[in-house]
């Protein structure tokens, strides 16, 4: 993903081009496969995540997630759940099928910069250094890791 507002992939063994994805209109600030290698999801400064179907290069759905930028996106496991971080001050889960939240998580209050899961956790980091760690099950909170003192 790049400031063109194109998502493209390339074979990793030669750098060859295999498909390019329009549809932004600002830059794509983040990708994410599915793990069957079906859909692909964009996170786009335009406010927006994009789910594309990879073999036809079809934009499937677009999720509107805020007036800010969306700067990470991350399916969860095999499913069909993705999560967003942004500039708005909320972290969700959402399904990238119908384009529904699924979960809200409480209490980024930050500009977030990066989205992972992995097992029953959901992280974020946020331009404020703090790393965020819910229950992805249940969105609750468990921890706040807080950036090391200045030197």
């Amino acid at each position: 993903g790049g400031a063109d507002r194109f998502l493209k992939v390339h074979a990793v063994a030669d750098g060859a081009a295999i498909r390019s994805f329009e549809g932004h209109t600002g830059h794509v600030l983040g990708v994410a496969w599915q793990a069957n290698g079906r859909r692909l999801a964009s996170a786009g400064a335009d406010g927006a995540i994009k789910v594309w179907d990879f073999d036809s290069g079809v934009q499937q759905r677009t999720i509107p997630v805020g007036k800010k930028e969306v700067t990470a996106t991350r399916f969860v496991e095999s499913g069909e759940e993705l999560l967003a971080a942004s500039g708005e001050p909320s972290f969700k889960l959402w399904n990238a099928a119908s384009g529904a939240v699924v979960r809200d998580f409480r209490g980024p209050g930050s500009y977030l910069l990066s989205a992972a899961a992995a097992g029953p956790f959901a992280v974020a980091g946020g331009r404020d250094g703090r790393l965020r760690i819910w229950d992805l099950a249940t969105g609750n909170p468990l921890h706040t890791l807080e950036p090391a003192p200045a030197r």
